[in-house]
């Protein structure tokens, strides 16, 4: 799929991106209503960190490191990945035309081939009514067909149905990719080089480097999995560690869709974190989930850019927000008409605040009588800023509802940004207060800038939940590791309280509620849960008994 630096098309990207493969996703009846639960499930093994505290780490050292550009590297993975796919492809359609030049010529395979097309017809025609088994069934004939190039194959199964031999050979033949990779994940920086800055069109950069970086991490994914089950953790450290850089770097290109994928590889590789943190024999990684700085990926910068991307595409309007008074009533009005045209290259085409518009005529026509009931309030605020009745009376209708307009963006920008670096549970109330007042005072449909931030809002949101679960995340993997401590040091038992846990520090609060995270023993198992609202996050840890 190729990106738009599109801020509607956040909302619906970062749905492909929340569904991180680090959970289950569990219906239940929670305080008697029905939610959706992403549970994390973990049997350890009691263990104390290990010695040195950082004898595995997820960053490289000084000394490690380039003074290379790493999106020159990790570009050249993604042509090695293309080749890969291209010769699978040709492989596949090589043998089904064999295959299908033996059915056509030879009797004895026609019959043969027949034969399993009924039987696997029959069978399916048994399990309609088991939609799982159908839909596994399905699974398991398509996958014999594309194992060889979806890396996205090798990671849906579990340990005990891993296709081992399989990975390996794949995991052999991706070793170029895998090595320009690492070589990105040595570089002091990553710069995509993406045009954004200056440019008056950003909607229409594509990033397909950006969406290919997450089959890069893929395959780290498969790569790290093999290790992991061949008891190999440290080579598979390091591969988690170059997963995680590769998710830094993605984040580094200056949009939220960028930090969105950057979010989802970090997810990523904290699922392949988790699951060598399940294994017997697997070290305790308490430090090297600690040492890094945290969070790893903020949306920040990325927020900053957004939050300017109209600037660039409403020309003139940096100069209505610094210095209005050198613009002209033709200025003013450029400005809105470049606006009204924007919202439906924004949104689609012939849409506007979700209703469709009969006509371009029609829509024009809305346009302009909206700017007639509008004018009215635009004076008046005019008038409630110390302006003279004959001031404003002397101020042509563009002017008047431009400088109104410009006024109420900075104001909404100014609401967003400011809560940027707050940690999440002080920055929702603050967002729901703006959500709010948006939706009473800024759906104006005479002001084009009141619909281009209201499609903003929902991505910021999303942008903003992705960060916070992110932190959860390692939160959440470092008590698990505190826990596997606290079982080490006290014949196998878990803490009733993550205050009982005093050899190691817990992280002081969860970034959802602003409280110390909720723990408790719940059916011989220590359990950590955190509502996101949407629906809640779960961890659960059980300990191995000796």
């Amino acid at each position: 799929m190729k990106s738009k630096i599109l801020p509607i098309l956040l909302l619906l990207f970062a749905g492909t991106v929340q569904a991180q493969p680090f959970y289950e996703n569990v219906k239940e009846t929670v305080d008697g209503k029905e939610r959706y639960v992403l549970q994390a499930t973990f049997e350890v093994t009691p263990c104390v960190p290990t010695e040195p505290a950082l004898h595995h780490k997820l960053t490289w050292g000084f000394t490690q490191r380039t003074a290379n550009n790493a999106a020159v590297k990790y570009n050249l993975a993604m042509m090695e990945m293309v080749n890969y796919q291209r010769r699978m492809f040709s492989m596949i359609a090589q043998k089904e035309a064999e295959t299908l030049e033996l059915v056509l010529t030879n009797p004895e395979v026609f019959a043969e081939k027949k034969a399993e097309r009924d039987a696997l017809e029959k069978e399916l025609a048994e399990i309609a009514d088991d939609a799982p088994k159908s839909a596994e069934r399905v699974r398991e004939e398509r996958s014999h067909r594309y194992q060889a190039y979806a890396y996205s194959y090798y990671c849906s199964y579990p340990r005990d149905k891993f296709p081992m031999d399989k990975a390996k050979e794949f995991v052999r033949d991706f070793q170029n990719a895998y090595r320009h990779i690492e070589e990105g994940s040595r570089c002091d920086y990553c710069d995509w080089q993406q045009p954004f800055r200056g440019n008056e069109n950003p909607i229409s950069i594509l990033l397909p480097e950006i969406q290919e970086a997450r089959d890069l991490a893929r395959a780290l994914q498969v790569k790290a999995r093999v290790e992991i089950y061949e008891g190999d953790y440290d080579a598979a450290i390091k591969t988690i560690r170059v997963g995680k850089i590769l998710a830094k770097h993605v984040a580094e290109s200056p949009c939220l869709v960028s930090t969105l994928v950057g979010i989802a590889i970090d997810g990523i590789m904290d699922a392949v974190l988790a699951e060598l943190m399940r294994q017997p024999e697997a070290p305790n990684l308490y430090w090297t989930l600690t040492a890094p700085p945290h969070p790893a990926i903020t949306c920040n910068k990325a927020m900053e850019v957004e939050m300017d991307i109209l600037l660039q595409m409403l020309p003139g309007l940096s100069k209505a927000m610094d210095t209005p008074d050198e613009m002209t009533d033709a200025d003013w009005k450029a400005i809105q008409d470049r606006a009204h045209k924007l919202v439906p290259d924004l949104i689609g085409a012939g849409w506007s605040n979700g209703e469709r518009q009969p006509d371009t005529f029609l829509s024009e026509m809305a346009y302009r009588a909206g700017n007639v009931a509008a004018y009215p309030k635009a004076k008046q605020w005019l008038l409630d800023k110390g302006k003279t009745s004959e001031e404003v009376e002397a101020m042509s209708s563009a002017k008047v509802l431009g400088l109104w307009s410009v006024e109420r963006f900075k104001t909404v920008r100014d609401g967003f940004i400011k809560v940027v670096s707050l940690p999440h549970w002080q920055r929702q109330p603050l967002l729901r207060e703006w959500e709010d007042k948006m939706q009473q005072d800024y759906r104006n449909p005479a002001v084009p800038l009141d619909h281009l931030v209201n499609l903003l809002f929902p991505a910021v949101q999303a942008a903003f939940a992705a960060e916070t679960r992110n932190i959860v995340n390692t939160d959440a993997l470092r008590i698990v590791e505190a826990i596997r401590c606290y079982a080490a040091e006290n014949d196998g038992k878990l803490p009733s309280k993550l205050d009982d846990i005093v050899s190691l520090p817990i992280p002081p609060c969860d970034p959802f509620t602003g409280r110390p995270y909720d723990y408790k023993i719940k059916d011989g198992a220590g359990v950590i849960e955190t509502d996101l609202g949407y629906n809640l996050l779960r961890f659960v840890v059980r300990v191995r008994q000796k």
